[in-house]
């Protein structure tokens, strides 16, 4: 009996374009990370190393998504975590990613498209500077910040405070409204993930129970550390920021005091 996985790589061979294919592969392959699903890879006999694939001049580890798919070329076979398999690829950024039933089908996943399809892609949401003057303009709804600009900004203001600290070095960064984490970075050398958040003033953005649990949980999976990043800011405009007025374009001071570590709860 086939997985659904296998099936969808099978079609996908012969619709190498139908997008929906691939989005439904990412779906997948997003609750093998949740789930922390374990499957087979091949590894070296004598000390369980991974052994990579070699495809267009990239190493990419190999991945069965059946076991009647499993050809190992005189290889061991590793039942090992799909995360653990996605932190190697991190620390390496020179690998080129997963390849997904090698040897029969062969679809290779890049480690940028696999990271998309886990934690969410990145829509490039800059906004042009406006002069709005002083005090309370005229606007409509569609001239104040929305949600997911509110978390741009947010993560836009961790990444540049990463970059002025030479401890933190960006991996990669989503700004789906969903994605937790939404920074994956190296913090004193170590993998971790990082949840930023925005609120407009008054709001100051606190790490709920749920996110708490879900960023602490996955961190566990990876190995990772672990870090919340709540970003307060507030229109330079004295009478806006008292209204709570986020406007589009607008000046805004910022309130970063760097990255909160968050503890495992079990612990």
């Amino acid at each position: 009996m086939k997985t659904e996985l296998t099936k969808l790589v099978e079609q996908l061979k012969l619709n190498p374009k139908d997008i929906t294919l691939f989005l439904q592969i990412g779906r997948i392959i997003k609750q093998y990370s949740l789930g922390d699903k374990w499957v087979p890879t091949i590894v070296d006999k004598n000390d369980n190393s991974l052994k990579f694939h070699e495809v267009r001049g990239m190493n990419f580890i190999p991945i069965f998504s059946d076991e009647e798919y499993i050809i190992t070329k005189g290889e061991g076979v590793l039942v090992t975590s799909i995360n653990k398999m996605l932190a190697v690829l991190i620390n390496n950024p020179d690998l080129g990613g997963i390849e997904i039933d090698p040897f029969k089908i062969g679809m290779c996943i890049e480690t940028s498209s696999l990271l998309q399809m886990i934690f969410g892609g990145y829509e490039n949401y800059q906004l042009e500077k406006k002069d709005w003057g002083p005090g309370i303009p005229k606007y409509s709804q569609a001239d104040l910040l929305d949600e997911k600009s509110v978390l741009d900004f947010a993560i836009q203001a961790v990444l540049e405070y990463c970059v002025r600290e030479e401890t933190i070095t960006p991996l990669f960064r989503t700004n789906d409204l969903d994605a937790c984490p939404n920074i994956i970075a190296r913090v004193d050398g170590k993998p971790s993930f990082i949840f930023a958040e925005g609120g407009l003033y008054p709001k100051v953005p606190a790490l709920s129970f749920e996110k708490r649990r879900v960023l602490t949980e996955r961190a566990k999976h990876f190995g990772y550390g672990c870090y919340y990043a709540p970003v307060g800011f507030m229109s330079c405009d004295t009478e806006r920021s008292e209204k709570g007025i986020a406007l589009r374009g607008d000046g805004y001071y910022i309130r970063f005091l760097g990255l909160e570590k968050v503890e495992d709860l079990s612990n």
